[in-house]
């Protein structure tokens, strides 16, 4: 027999070989809470004047973030992101860019040519003629200049969708926040913006090398079993992939499979996992009241066979 969440009763299955048992009465179905399944949407956040926006969409829903740059010759005042609000609002108001303002110090350098000396004369007295011979010395001019070194530089990569770059797998220094060309020897980490969701394609690593990024250039992708975590506030990542969950009272972790297979969800620590009537066999949810750092570990969504398979890993910050 088959419980799922969300439904009172038991749900009747046919056996294997064609016979179906059908002694329990019909289930009755029941919404748990219906705004779990409310679809929030955040109007389009618009543009500052002398600037552009990126990660743009038609639709923006809940925690969808934009970034904010400004013209070449202007400064950003405000937040350079913005993420999609419970309440269906941004986060933050449109940053503005002025006018950059910078001073060139001038420098006055007074140059003056060397004094060139003559040449130093020397006599020489011979006893047998008499005669004065003059040799001429003159010291040789050496000219030391150190080499010209010249530093190969790699052009910035750009934005790729679904994907954020740490310089130096800093995770204060995204790529997001670089405009120029990068120093020899710099690597980028890369990962996905939601690592639940996408599978990193290419490479994670790459390195400014010979004045060219080596590997791959990487790309998110839609996994086909995916990890969602149902909440009102933006997650966090760390450059090694891993989800920061900060304290909250309660939170929802759903397994989505495709609709022809069943859902499998396991975590390291046991956690139980439930289906939901409103989704089927599909999808399966994890519900944490509240998350504890105990919870803390991989969560594995994959379909029955397991022929399909996402993991995810999870640190559940304390309360």
């Amino acid at each position: 027999m088959v419980i799922i969440h969300g439904m009172e009763g038991a749900v009747d299955v046919c056996l294997s070989y064609g016979i179906c048992n059908c002694s329990h009465p019909p289930p009755v179905f029941r919404v748990l809470n219906p705004s779990f399944f409310k679809e929030i949407i955040c109007e389009d956040p618009g543009v500052p004047v002398n600037g552009y926006k990126t990660n743009a969409k038609l639709v923006y829903h809940l925690n969808d973030t934009v970034y904010f740059h400004c013209n070449d010759g202007y400064t950003m005042n405000g937040s350079i992101s913005n993420f999609c609000t419970e309440s269906g609002e941004w986060a933050h108001p449109v940053p503005v860019c002025g006018e950059s303002t910078t001073t060139q110090d001038t420098t006055t350098m007074s140059t003056t040519e060397p004094t060139t000396s003559h040449p130093t004369t020397t006599t020489l007295a011979t006893s047998t003629t008499q005669d004065t011979t003059k040799i001429s010395t003159t010291e040789p001019t050496t000219s030391s200049h150190p080499p010209t070194t010249t530093l190969r530089t790699c052009t910035w990569p750009g934005y790729i969708p679904e994907v954020v770059q740490y310089v130096n797998g800093l995770e204060t220094n995204k790529l997001a926040t670089y405009y120029d060309e990068l120093p020899e020897g710099t690597f980028l980490v890369s990962r996905c913006t939601f690592p639940g969701e996408y599978v990193l394609r290419g490479s994670s690593n790459r390195t400014c090398s010979d004045g060219s990024w080596a590997g791959e250039q990487p790309s998110c992708v839609p996994a086909d079993t995916r990890i969602v975590f149902k909440d009102y506030r933006p997650l966090e990542f760390r450059s090694n992939g891993t989800i920061i969950i900060q304290p909250r009272s309660q939170l929802i972790i759903y397994c989505h499979v495709p609709s022809n297979k069943v859902a499998r969800f396991e975590s390291q620590n046991g956690l139980d996992a439930v289906y939901l009537a409103k989704y089927g066999p599909s999808t399966m949810v994890i519900r944490l009241s509240p998350p504890r750092t105990s919870h803390s570990g991989r969560f594995t969504c994959r379909s029955d066979n397991s022929t399909l398979s996402h993991t995810a890993y999870v640190q559940f910050a304390g309360n």
